[in-house]
């Protein structure tokens, strides 16, 4: 938490270090879970100081544990960044994959704010892509689970922004 606050006020030098200690303490611990989330915290805090390629690094080992964790928050939660980041990398069509898988994940479990989430994540990386015309599916597919997430929901909102993007 101390590490997120730290990148939060712009001090990536001091987050890195507190990540750092973080990731010693979960890999000591040998809590999955935790070993993922400060290495997607890591992925995220080289994303957003340019880092990109580090960035990738980091999210796919953050997957990849989160993967092998029994926490399926965890296992969103990375694929979800992952699929960010790979999108900043201009992997499209990568991107896509994790985040259909996080969306399969998500329908399995009954969490359908992933699900919109993820239906949001993929529209946008197709118009990122050049592939508009792909849209239409998924925001049939997302129109249909606002309902069940609850309009004022945070996936709802983004996903009604993407929509906008869209429609505009």
């Amino acid at each position: 938490n101390q590490g997120v606050a730290y990148r939060l006020t712009e001090r990536p030098d001091s987050a890195l270090s507190c990540y750092r200690k973080a990731l010693t303490m979960a890999e000591k611990s040998g809590d999955q879970s935790e070993i993922s989330h400060v290495l997607c915290s890591i992925a995220i805090l080289y994303a957003n100081t340019g880092r990109r390629n580090e960035a990738e690094t980091y999210a796919r080992r953050a997957v990849e544990v989160a993967h092998a964790s029994d926490d399926i928050e965890m296992v969103m939660y990375c694929d979800y960044a992952c699929g960010s980041i790979l999108t900043l990398q201009e992997k499209y069509d990568e991107a896509t994959d994790v985040i259909r898988r996080m969306v399969n994940e998500a329908q399995k479990f009954d969490k359908p704010n992933y699900m919109l989430k993820g239906y949001a994540a993929i529209i946008d990386y197709f118009l990122k892509s050049g592939q508009p015309d792909s849209t239409r599916h998924y925001m049939l597919l997302a129109d249909n689970l606002l309902p069940a997430v609850g309009a004022a929901s945070a996936e709802a909102l983004g996903y009604l922004e993407t929509k906008a993007e869209v429609l505009q």
